[in-house]
């Protein structure tokens, strides 16, 4: 089976086994411990005018690079196929590098497409990009392509973690191992009975007018 795995920044990229053909996103070369393509999106400068890409270190990697933009420093650059993939698929909904990537997986004819980094979780990524990563996913499903993800990734999952209409169930233990969510709770529940205490409507008389920690 012609597989792929596709290796973002996020928490759950130290997960990749990197026991496939293994493409990468923008500067995930940085920590990535093997690649065989990556993919660049960014155009060559930031908008405060700065260079987005080091080309001594792109080159450096000796891999190719497939690139929406044309960089000639880059010496085994490749050109993104933008017109025939948006030509194929009959849409241009791009929202983030990953969904490039899923797009060509698909295009390139992968039959199974491994997800590693590709999380999700910030609040900006579930507004303006996730949709997209979604909406690629589920074509990819569609044409009978497998498609997996690691199970922190937020990629097509509710935020409560199951189907609406369903009762929200929760490990507490494996949401905070380390007690914080509780020792946080007391600490509330010290903060407002001193408060009441110092308004004067606590039992302990002693603590009016203290200062709470």
């Amino acid at each position: 089976m012609k597989s792929v795995i596709l290796l973002g920044m996020g928490a759950t990229m130290v997960k990749c086994p990197y026991d496939d053909e293994t493409w990468g996103v923008n500067k995930v070369y940085h920590m990535a411990k093997k690649l065989d393509k990556l993919f660049i999106t960014d155009r060559r400068y930031f908008p405060d005018g700065s260079n987005s890409w080091n080309f001594d270190e792109l080159n450096a990697l000796d891999i190719p690079i497939v690139s929406l933009h044309r960089f000639r420093e880059i010496k085994r650059l490749s050109l993104y196929p933008y017109n025939r993939i948006v030509e194929k698929f009959g849409t241009e909904f791009f929202t983030n590098s990953i969904c490039y990537m899923l797009a060509y997986a698909i295009y390139k004819k992968y039959k199974k497409i491994r997800m590693y980094g590709i999380d999700m979780v910030g609040q900006i990524e579930y507004q303006i990009e996730r949709g997209g990563i979604e909406y690629w996913v589920g074509r990819a499903e569609g044409m009978g392509i497998e498609v997996t993800n690691t199970k922190a990734s937020m990629v097509c999952k509710t935020a409560m973690g199951v189907p609406y209409g369903f009762k929200y169930k929760y490990d507490i233990k494996e949401m905070d191992p380390f007690n914080v969510l509780k020792a946080y709770k007391k600490k509330e529940e010290s903060d407002a009975e001193c408060l009441a205490d110092g308004n004067g409507g606590g039992k302990n008389k002693t603590h009016i007018g203290a200062v709470c920690p």
